[in-house]
């Protein structure tokens, strides 16, 4: 899915919208690209090639079927991809293991999510989300190993990520 190659990325900034409600119902990701533009170019700023835009929303909406999800397509000509993570604040199917980290449940499942988008993200064409690196029965890199989270004789295995551990699924590797 990466093939040998590294990636990294650089937090470029963050945009607050205040002028406009959350959605009422999930967000197409035409929709999210269009608020993403909106909310750049009100800042002042300019879309990135190739950038992530992640746009977070304080509450679950009812019937939603996902903790999180992303897509990609263009801003003013600018291929970018976006990630949608509603608050996770007590959703069943969403939560983490306790970590005993002293991180709130709510906080733990949104980078739990926030991870989990990231990689797919990482192994999407910006261009095409269909060209998206599956495996034979159609999972991304991160569903294939998906709230399979991991023990070790301390507890669950954590990820240090500033200055907390964080209970993170584990992500496909061929290795």
């Amino acid at each position: 899915y990466l093939r040998g190659d590294s990636a990294s990325a650089e937090f470029a900034g963050s945009f607050a919208d205040t002028t406009r409600r959350p959605p009422s119902k999930v967000p197409t990701t035409t929709a999210l690209l269009t608020e993403v533009g909106r909310v750049v170019a009100d800042a002042g700023a300019h879309v990135e090639n190739n950038a992530i835009y992640l746009v977070f929303t304080p509450k679950f909406l009812t019937g939603t079927k996902f903790c999180a999800r992303h897509g990609a397509g263009t801003i003013d000509g600018h291929p970018v991809a976006v990630a949608y993570l509603p608050g996770l604040t007590s959703v069943d199917g969403c939560q983490v293991p306790d970590s005993s980290n002293g991180v709130p449940a709510a906080a733990q499942a949104m980078v739990n999510s926030l991870a989990h988008e990231l990689l797919e993200i990482m192994t999407d064409s910006l261009i095409d989300d269909r060209t998206a690196w599956r495996d034979a029965v159609g999972q991304e890199v991160a569903d294939k190993c998906a709230w399979q989270f991991q023990r070790n004789a301390r507890g669950y295995v954590t990820t240090r990520v500033g200055s907390y551990d964080w209970v993170l699924h584990p992500e496909w590797s061929n290795d």
